[in-house]
């Protein structure tokens, strides 16, 4: 066994750990707390890639999202029709190896009209092979809202993609991500995590698409909790 192979099955014993306890605390929430709401939609999602010499690339991002339904622990289940947000991402990345890269970036969102700002700094470490690949994400970001305090965040996300077929130049693949994000406002401290399992498909040497559920849990450890659960629609075009 190589040290690549080592590192890559304690990875997934990590990532599978993780997402095995992350359900043990979703179910003891809807037991265990007074009360949570939860709402869902579709989150539709276009992220070019621009390559530039010395290893520079730009990384966009322009997301929509609608949400289709809501519901607590004490009221029903209801269909609702709310276009809830649009956003654009640009992250700008630099090469520093194979396996490192830094990045920094800016982020504007408008959320039913409350406008957004952020800034955004990044390092990744990535690793792949012929049919698998993992990376760390370590991420962090100020947002800047009108009338409202500074939120400082860290995010650490962990994800894996695993090759599970392969045509000419077309090949089709499953990935997960696991993502942690504290949050500090004010005086105000809060806890989240997102868990993103799909399918892609490498149309070409240019394209691909990937379909997967976005499940988002925010204020953990709180009686008043939010969970979210959208269907990612994502094209990925790179120039």
């Amino acid at each position: 066994m190589t040290i690549f192979d080592f590192f890559f099955q304690c990875s997934i014993i990590i990532i599978m750990k993780t997402l095995f306890y992350t359900f043990i605390l979703v179910t003891i929430s809807f037991n265990a707390w007074a009360q949570h709401s939860y709402t869902g939609g579709l989150q539709t999602e276009i992220k070019p890639t621009v390559s530039f010499k010395k290893y520079w690339k730009l990384n966009g991002k322009i997301t929509t999202r609608t949400l289709f339904f809501e519901g607590t622990s004490v009221e029903s289940f209801k269909g609702i029709s709310v276009f809830e947000r649009s956003e654009l991402e640009m992250i700008m990345t630099k090469d520093l190896s194979k396996k490192n890269s830094i990045g920094f970036g800016y982020l504007i969102r408008d959320e039913e009209g409350d406008f957004k700002q952020r800034f955004i700094q990044q390092f990744a470490v990535s690793k792949e092979a012929t049919t698998f690949k993992y990376g760390h994400r370590f991420r962090f970001d100020e947002t800047l809202q009108k009338g409202k305090d500074v939120i400082y965040r860290f995010r650490y996300r962990f994800s894996i993609e695993k090759l599970l077929s392969k045509i000419n130049d077309k090949k089709t693949y499953f990935f997960v991500g696991n993502e942690y994000l504290p949050t500090l406002q004010g005086d105000d401290f809060s806890l989240e995590t997102r868990i993103v399992p799909g399918i892609g498909f490498k149309l070409n040497d240019k394209n691909k698409l990937e379909l997967g559920i976005d499940y988002r849990m925010e204020d953990l450890f709180t009686q008043s909790h939010k969970q979210i659960f959208l269907l990612n629609i994502a094209w990925k075009p790179s120039f």
